[in-house]
Order: C-alpha cells, then structure tokens, then sequence
C-alpha cells in the first residue's frame, strides 16, 4: 500500500475511483475517504458477520459504511456518525441524503 500523496482528476467523473488510491474529500483541510486496500484488510481482520451491530465513527461520505452494511447483511445495524461539521453537511446535500440501514 502506498500512502504517497492525493491523486487528482481533471473532472468528477466516478470512473476515477476505481483505484486503489487516496480520494481527497477536502485536499486543504487533509480530509480523505481512505485506501480502499486498507480498508479492505481492516474489515478482514474485523470479522464481521450477518447480524452483527457496528458502530462507524468518522464515517465521512459513508462509502465505507455502505460495505459494513453488505457485510453485516439485513439482519444487521450499522450506525454511521460524523463528526466533521463540514461533511455532515456535504451529506445532507447529496442527491441520496443521509441514510440508515
């Protein structure tokens, strides 16, 4: 895993993150979504199970949040928080909107 620095797109386009990089969420402030490598060894090494309840705190977008919530399937609870003012609000403005499961 390579942590060397943001990589950065000419446009949004989603087809960008499609690879295994750092996303900046807010560049100037150091604000990420996380490596997706990471992440995936993280929630390997977590066990999670069908039915379990996770507690997800600084779940930024809520990508990640989306897969704790595939890997405890419809019998489990995710609980998603954040704590930045600034993402909170960036939720609360997308088209999906802030979401539970």
């Amino acid at each position: 895993m390579g942590f060397a620095r943001y990589w950065t797109t000419d446009d949004d386009s989603p087809s960008h993150v499609y690879h295994d990089v750092l996303i900046a969420l807010d560049e100037s402030r150091g604000s990420n979504n996380g490596q997706p490598s990471l992440w995936a060894y993280l929630f390997d090494h977590l066990n999670l199970v069908p039915a379990e309840q996770v507690l997800h705190l600084g779940c930024g977008t809520g990508y990640y949040t989306a897969i704790i919530a595939e890997l405890v399937a419809s019998a489990g609870r995710v609980t998603a928080v954040e704590i930045d003012a600034t993402l909170r609000r960036r939720e609360r403005r997308s088209p999906i909107g802030p979401r539970s499961k």
